[in-house]
């Protein structure tokens, strides 16, 4: 049988075939790889680069157009430690700790990216989405904080929401009026952001050990715990989200693309989510 392969990225930097069919699911091979010092974080896919979050050294974009032989393309420098990253259109959204902030790069010359503008944030930038108008930062103590970005060269703030006991918010996913949050010791916190001047927390579902990254398919959140595994959460009622599966392992971080979700911590498993509640390695 001729396996079909599709080359997926992950911060790291490494390129690897994974299969479409799930009957191959354990071949897996590594295409390429992108040797740097400075651990990366986070990584997004735009046309032939891959932007990524890493650490001390900021934003490194890296040509993948021959995912065998991915080459250097960029790196920018930033203001804290790059931690995580949207792209939408000519621009990157990254989340830069705590002096950084919001930083707003312009991509749209992926060999000479330019630091635009930025927002500060109370407490450290961990985790970034974007969605219209809004840019959704996971700020940790300071919960989440919203930032309108309307004006690409002038962000700031219109509204946010700090978690309870301060904890740690670290990811967030956002869907239309609602904002998933990873929060450390409380697990899976929605947030309505409907009124982005006035969100309001509506649901909390603990997980094992401390949420770090979110995903969502349908009615459904992943959510990565580190040693606690991954969680999978019902959010069909936002204001009662209820666990009902776990599934052990190390798990720092989740993304989706069809029907495959893709987890990462030592090493990287692969499951078929078209049964959303029952993920299947």
């Amino acid at each position: 049988m001729t396996t079909r392969l599709t080359p997926v990225l992950l911060a790291g930097l490494l390129v690897l075939a994974v299969p479409t069919l799930a009957d191959d699911a354990w071949n897996i091979t590594k295409l390429g790889e992108f040797d740097y010092w400075a651990d990366s974080f986070d990584v997004a896919v735009s046309g032939d680069y891959a932007f990524i979050a890493n650490r001390e050294d900021g934003l490194r974009v890296v040509d993948i157009t021959d995912p065998s032989n991915p080459s250097p393309a960029a790196q920018l420098d930033l203001p804290d430690i790059a931690h995580a990253i949207a792209i939408r259109e000519n621009h990157a959204f990254i989340a830069d700790d705590n002096s950084g902030g919001l930083i707003i790069v312009d991509i749209s010359n992926p060999g000479a990216p330019e630091h635009i503008s930025s927002c500060p944030t109370p407490d450290d930038a961990y985790g970034v989405d974007v969605q219209g108008d809004y840019a959704y930062v996971a700020a940790d103590g300071a919960g989440l904080r919203i930032i309108d970005i309307s004006d690409i060269d002038n962000p700031v703030e219109v509204g946010n929401c700090p978690l309870p006991e301060a904890a740690p918010s670290s990811g967030v996913t956002v869907r239309g009026d609602l904002a998933f949050e990873a929060a450390g010791h409380l697990g899976l916190i929605i947030v309505n952001v409907a009124d982005r001047e006035n969100p309001q927390q509506i649901g909390i579902c603990d997980t094992p050990h401390g949420a770090e990254e979110v995903a969502l398919v349908a009615d459904y959140a992943y959510v990565a715990n580190g040693p606690g595994g991954l969680s999978v959460i019902d959010v069909t009622s936002p204001t009662l989200p209820v666990a009902v599966d776990i599934i052990s392992g190390t798990a720092y971080s989740v993304t989706v693309s069809g029907n495959h979700m893709y987890v990462s911590g030592w090493g990287m498993r692969i499951y078929d989510i078209s049964v959303p509640q029952s993920p299947a390695e």
